[in-house]
């Protein structure tokens, strides 16, 4: 240490490690314990102990602890709700750079802990060990550490990214992607030896005392632990892999999984959480199979039996529990910057202190020398004077500068990173195992759609694997090429090319001073939003065009273009322009605030002024016009904002003499009709019959333009056309359903309806499946089965129960919201979703798979469409008494109350808003459900499951046809509840 200072370093970066992780937990309530570290029986984790006797016990065999983990558990059993234990653990395993068979661990356990709060508590304790290590490294002046704690100078930062939340992959699906091939069910007798042809077929080396738990281990450390870089966490891994979790079935993957979650950070394990098995008669049988696998592991030696103690204590009731553990020397390598446990241990690894105890501390010495020697060489350090500067050439390196105009950091970070960059900007794609198919689709893409990006249509520039290098660009043009080249089914590569390109995109995001080809890449992707991931903005196309336009100011891509060939010049203004269109298209259809300005529209005019502009980019500059003027009259409030639009169409005139000029006139129709909405909204104004009127004139020009000038092009549309199309067909909707009164007298609502008819017909002929007008369709049938009876007049149709029964009422409206759909955070296999009078969404969550939560269990919540809070719900005080794994309903009646069909029990019911039943019916008659294996059912109730799909309730005045039938009756006016059963 007194030769080598730096060496003190990882010693007080580790002090303040424990002590960050002390200071969160005291203050959170837990309370601090100490544990044996000697102990009859090892147990706590899958490992080999360290054996010994102890003389006072008659030779009693003791084993060094390998985790704290039963004996804390111990204590919630006890009583205790909040403990944690920082201190040593011992596992007879091997050494190596990030393993030592003596090791310092951190474990905590809190009642009542869900996985999602342990991994959140996770990414909140990093942030403030880091913030605590950053603060020692300032300068004592500025730096608000406690006093009398130590300093860490010249320590390097540690560039990590730990904003919430950090990225999550399930263990099961993450692997099937990453390997391209599904696994065996992992629950059957032979998933052992399918996993060894798994093996072969991969070409994979089998590890040694190959176990289903070691195998498993292997194809994660192979495909899954070299994709975190960054904080990510590896999510319900395979049961066989952890024996004290609580344990349930993944309804998408068929597997038996466990709750527990490992952090992972530059590839390498940090942390480990789970919701602890509490029941003692599972609890066995997970201890049962572990000695199984220790046996064949040969690590049987240190546990033969089970832990009876342990399971004498669950028997007394453990309460659900989350519990956390962490290799405390890791930490102190993440936050020290270094690359062996052996530097952050004050003796070195068990190695060094067996050799220091057999006296070859010389060749210890000797060894460190020459490994100083290496690196002082390797800085460029002078071997006679260590304290020497490097030559000139070493100092400032051989590279090209980002430019004369570079920032010096960025200078710096090039000189460091060339090569990375280089390699990753240069990487031949790997989109597609499928080399022909590759090229075939990317040929598709610059045929079809090209001329988006700066390519043009007489262009003979070849487009294939070695000219699309950019793997964001070509996975995203493969993409779009995928999903509408297949007309009948989906492309099979397109999910995995859509997740893929959501993966090289938050990459890509992260770095500066990009290519083109970056800027190409985003504005495809945005373009195509709603195709890319087939459902209403699966791509925020606001978010990754603003991201796109901030990194626009950085690059030399779209600066000194005098310096660049006219091709160049072309692609650069052209894709610009294209992006600032694209991010103007999702700031008026979301509400959101532009980063573009009125400098960048005029800007937009140099391409008009390039004389390599062709009708379409001129026609794109004028609509980027129109769209700025709809953004300012809407966003910013500013008056005129109709007369705007008509000098708009007066100067743009020529343009609509022109062929193909429809898009221009339905963007016009469509910025008309988002005006006159703005007047509707607003509460100041009467409603007029005239307003109405013009609304559903503008509505009607843009269905009527889209099928009258349909050609071999309009299946290749950008999906913001699709958007306008449907929006007009949701307000003539809302409209005729709102204001019918006001419109019958003048206007043929029939007609009307038609029209809306035709143009879902027209989306849903649309080839391919893939299309965003099928989707659009979706949105558009969805309205109408929700409105259909406050348009018609007619008397003669469907029962409600027909009419409201759609799982697509919850498909927000993306033109007034930039909300994305509800995801599995907040529903599990949902059911029923229905839109309230106040736009919110009453849902029935069944909660099969429940994110990060171990039992399932039902209830009815009604969500905020633009929160996405949840308002209200329902669901029993013992939650598992209400719980139906598939359909079910929920009805908001008239009175208030919830009309509730709980389907696997066949029990309806009505609850109040303070969840107090009103009444209930239990259907005593049952049935199978349709296409489910019994097997599939099978323990998951302990009596026969009905099959009741879903009930309604209606008081006569709600619906015609119910006082109709009535009348016949004899004019009782009573309820009826109408119930259609599977």
């Amino acid at each position: 240490m007194l030769a080598n200072p730096s060496s003190v370093q990882p010693l007080l970066v580790r002090h303040h490690v424990v002590q960050a992780l002390r200071d969160h937990l005291n203050k959170t309530q837990f309370v601090e314990v100490t544990t044996p570290l000697l102990t009859a029986g090892a147990g706590g984790a899958v490992a080999r102990p360290f054996e010994t006797e102890a003389t006072e016990l008659e030779g009693q065999k003791l084993n060094l602890r390998i985790a704290p983990e039963l004996w804390l558990k111990r204590l919630i059993v006890g009583g205790m709700s909040r403990i944690y234990e920082i201190g040593p653990a011992f596992r007879n395993e091997g050494v190596d750079a990030t393993h030592n068979p003596e090791f310092t661990i951190c474990e905590f356990y809190e009642a009542c802990a869900t996985l999602d709060s342990l991994m959140t508590k996770t990414e909140l304790l990093l942030r403030e060990m880091k913030q605590r290590i950053d603060e020692a490294r300032a300068p004592a002046s500025s730096s608000p550490i406690s006093s009398g704690s130590p300093r860490l100078r010249d320590l390097p930062e540690v560039k990590l990214d730990l904003q919430s939340p950090f990225r999550r992959l399930e263990f099961l699906p993450a692997l099937e992607s990453a390997m391209k091939t599904p696994l065996p069910n992992l629950s059957t007798p032979s998933a052992h030896e399918n996993l060894l042809s798994l093996f072969a077929a991969q070409n994979l080396d089998i590890p040694s005392n190959p176990t289903l738990p070691r195998l498993l281990d292997a194809l994660a450390a192979h495909y899954l632990e070299p994709l975190c870089d960054q904080p990510t966490f590896i999510t319900h891994h395979p049961a066989a892999l952890s024996p004290l979790s609580k344990h349930f079935r993944c309804p998408t993957t068929g597997q038996t999984i466990a709750a527990r979650a490992e952090l992972f950070i530059h590839g390498r394990e940090f942390a480990n959480m789970y919701e602890e098995e509490n029941s003692p008669f599972a609890q066995r049988s997970k201890f049962l199979e572990q000695l199984r696998y220790r046996a064949v592991d040969g690590e049987g030696d240190g546990q033969k039996d089970v832990d009876e103690s342990y399971l004498e204590a669950l028997e007394w009731g453990m309460p659900p529990t989350g519990g956390w553990g962490c290799g405390v020397d890791r930490l102190v390598m993440l936050f020290s910057g270094r690359e062996r446990m052996s530097e952050v241990l004050a003796f070195g690894s068990l190695r060094n202190v067996v050799g220091l105890g057999r006296g070859r501390s010389r060749r210890s010495l000797e060894e460190l020398a020459g490994t100083v020697k290496q690196l002082s060489q390797y800085v460029g350090f002078s071997e006679d004077d260590p304290r020497a500067e490097q030559d000139e050439s070493v100092r400032h390196g051989e590279w090209q500068a980002s430019g004369i105009d570079a920032a010096p950091p960025e200078v710096l970070r090039d000189a460091a990173l060339e090569n990375d960059e280089q390699s990753l900007q240069n990487t031949p794609p790997s989109a597609l195992a499928n080399d022909a198919e590759a090229k075939m689709l990317l040929s598709t893409f610059r045929t079809r759609y090209g001329r988006w990006i700066g390519i043009k249509e007489s262009d003979d520039e070849t487009w294939n694997m070695r000219t699309v290098r950019y793997p964001l660009l070509f996975t995203a043009c493969c993409l779009v090429a995928t999903r509408h080249s297949s007309e009948h089914v989906p492309h099979s590569e397109a999910d995995r090319l859509f997740f893929q390109a959501k993966d090289e995109l938050s990459a890509s995001l992260l770095q500066t001073r990009q290519p083109l080809a970056f800027f190409q890449a985003v504005l495809i992707l945005s373009l195509w939003s709603t195709t890319a991931g087939q459902q209403p903005l699966s791509l925020d196309s606001w978010l990754i065009t603003g991201y796109a336009l901030q990194h626009s100011l950085a690059p030399a891509v779209f600066q000194s273009l005098n310096n660049r060939t006219a091709k160049e010049q072309f692609a650069a203004l052209s894709v610009r322009n294209h992006l600032c269109l694209s991010h103007l298209h999702a700031c008026i259809s979301t509400r959101r605030t532009a980063v573009v300005t009125s400098s960048d529209i005029e800007l937009s005019r140099q391409l008009l002024n390039s004389g390599s502009s062709s009708k379409f980019e001129t026609c794109k500059v004028a609509e980027l016009a129109l769209y700025w003027i709809l953004y300012e009259h809407r966003i910013n409030g500013t008056l005129h904002g109709r007369s705007a639009l008509h000098h708009w169409k007066l100067k743009w005139a020529r343009l609509f003499d022109q062929s193909r000029h429809q898009f221009l006139l339905m963007s016009y129709s469509f910025g008309q009709l988002l005006m006159c909405e703005q007047v509707l909204g607003s509460k100041s104004v009467a409603v007029h019959k005239s307003l109405l009127e013009e609304m559903l004139r503008h509505s009607s020009s843009i269905m009527q333009l889209a099928i009258d000038t349909t050609d071999a092009r309009t299946k290749h549309l950008t999906d913001h056309v699709y958007h306008i199309i449907a929006f007009a067909a949701v307000t003539a909707l809302r409209l005729m359903s709102r204001y019918r009164k006001n419109l019958q007298a003048s206007t043929d609502i029939g007609q009307m309806e038609t029209l809306v008819s035709k143009t879902v017909e027209w989306l849903d002929s649309i080839e391919p499946v893939s299309n965003a007008g099928r989707t659009m369709s979706d949105v558009i049938k969805a309205t109408q089965r929700k409105l259909g009876s406050r348009i018609s007049s007619s008397t003669q149709m469907s029962p409600p129960a027909l009419l409201m029964d759609s799982t697509k009422l919850a498909v927000p409206d993306l033109h007034r919201r930039g909300e994305n759909d509800l995801d599995s955070t907040v529903v599990a296999l949902q059911h029923h979703a229905t839109e309230l009078k106040d736009g919110s969404i009453l849902i029935f969550d069944n909660g099969v798979y429940r994110h990060h939560e171990s039992f399932p269990y039902s209830r009815i919540i009604q969500v905020d469409r633009a929160t996405k809070q949840i308002v209200w719900q329902y669901h029993e005080k013992n939650p598992m008494t209400f719980f139906t794994p598939f359909m079910g309903g929920a009805q908001r009646l008239a009175n208030g109350n919830t009309l509730i069909t709980e389907a696997a029990n066949g029990r309806i019911f009505e609850v109040t808003m303070e969840g107090e039943t009103v009444w209930e019916y239990v259907v005593d008659d049952f049935a199978t459900y349709g296409g489910l294996d019994a097997k599939e059912l099978e323990g998951m109730f302990d009596y026969p499951a009905n099959a009741t799909f879903r009930a309604y309730k209606y008081t006569p005045e709600e619906v015609p046809w119910l006082s109709e039938n009535s009348a016949v009756d004899g004019g009782q006016n009573m309820d009826r509840t109408v119930q259609v059963k599977l």
